[in-house]
């Protein structure tokens, strides 16, 4: 009798040394953390540098000035944050 082809049972070859230099490259270019994490650790960040901005320049130069200082830092880390995403991408 014959074994019939099984799937199950099929035994894959073990990775060349090609494929096994290639797999720390590939693990160095998938992000380690999804876009959706980024952005609300970004978002927390942000509004976070507004707060404290704002708390520390207000006492001395007022409070409008210590809000729109604030709202200044806390656009400026989106800034950074969209600029280097798009140099990545522009570079990959």
């Amino acid at each position: 009798m014959t074994k019939k082809n099984n799937p199950k049972n099929k035994v894959t070859n073990p990775k060349t040394k090609s494929e096994k230099k290639a797999e720390p490259q590939d693990s160095l270019s998938r992000p380690w953390m999804k876009m959706r994490t980024g952005l609300i650790l970004v978002g927390i960040a942000s509004l976070g540098m507004v707060i404290l901005t704002a708390w520390q320049v207000a006492p001395i130069l007022g409070l409008g000035q210590g809000i729109l200082r604030g709202l200044v830092f806390g656009v400026l880390i989106w800034v950074i944050f969209w600029g280097l995403y798009f140099i990545r991408r522009l570079l990959r």
